[in-house]
């Protein structure tokens, strides 16, 4: 992969945690095109309350879409009981109490640190759709928390209040942060943070 924009020192990989709004992930698409070198479609067999669900992105994205955005899909396979303690065959452990989506995000880890090597890593929502006009503005370093503004049902209804889910985050994939840290604990990316730097 290479990198897509002149202000990048490393190509960037878009890690999409996806459940079902097609026209939203075809909005990020293409929002993100002139910004990522890599587009990583995670999606699980199961919904957050543990339903089958179709893989829509698998299923609805055409040839077409995946070679322009150099998508790569990936199928998590959950394991269906939500106390699930073993590793069943095709199936990922779960540990005690573990939302899905953070289940999804742990393996997303192990995915990231194998395939993408030397990239800035962006793992989030379908929803959390960063700025292109702001990319070359943001720091150099290797973790950022990006500055993203929330809205409710469109962009005519701004949220003002404090949010109070974790935000998304920009690592790089060759950093100490991830490397050391996120990868070896098997940490969400959205948690990366909390504890780093060691003491």
């Amino acid at each position: 992969a290479t990198k897509r924009m002149s202000c990048q020192d490393l190509p960037w990989v878009d890690v999409i945690l996806f459940g079902h709004e097609l026209d939203l992930l075809r909005y990020r698409l293409k929002v993100h095109e002139s910004i990522f070198a890599a587009t990583v479609v995670v999606e699980a067999n199961l919904t957050h309350t543990y339903q089958p669900k179709p893989l829509h992105a698998r299923e609805s994205l055409t040839q077409e879409e995946i070679e322009r955005y150099r998508i790569t899909l990936i199928t998590v396979p959950m394991p269906p009981d939500p106390k699930h303690r073993r590793t069943s065959t095709g199936m990922i452990k779960r540990r005690p109490d573990e939302p899905p989506d953070q289940t999804q995000r742990r393996f997303v880890n192990a995915v990231i640190s194998s395939s993408f090597t030397e990239h800035m890593l962006y793992a989030s929502d379908v929803d959390e759709i960063l700025d292109p006009a702001a990319v070359c503005d943001l720091p150099k370093k290797p973790c950022i928390v990006p500055a993203l503004r929330f809205y409710q049902f469109s962009p005519y209804c701004p949220v003002y209040s404090e949010t109070p889910w974790q935000p998304a985050i920009i690592m790089r994939t060759d950093s100490s942060a991830f490397r050391r840290h996120v990868v070896p604990n098997n940490l969400p990316m959205r948690y990366a943070l909390e504890h780093w730097p060691p003491k």
